[in-house]
């Protein structure tokens, strides 16, 4: 299988932000609600929120879910 110039970048970005812990998508989208209602209070993420912010950065599908979650409560503030 080869890949086009915008995969393998995208292939490595994702390699350089893996950590050593880090949530599956299931466990995500457990905390994404509450992730999303402290960053719209404007308070500083926890530690508990890291693996979050990770996962969000490289999965595009769960990172989709936040955004809509996002909106979402702003739309009901």
């Amino acid at each position: 299988m080869k890949l086009d110039e915008r995969q393998l970048s995208d292939l490595l970005r994702t390699l350089t932000l893996t950590e050593n812990a880090e949530l599956n998508c299931e466990e995500c989208l457990a905390a994404v609600a509450a992730y999303a209602e402290s960053e719209l209070a404007g308070k500083t993420p926890t530690e508990a929120f890291h693996q979050v912010q990770q996962h969000l950065k490289v999965c595009a599908d769960c990172n989709e879910e936040y955004r809509a979650l996002l909106e979402a409560i702003q739309g009901i503030s």
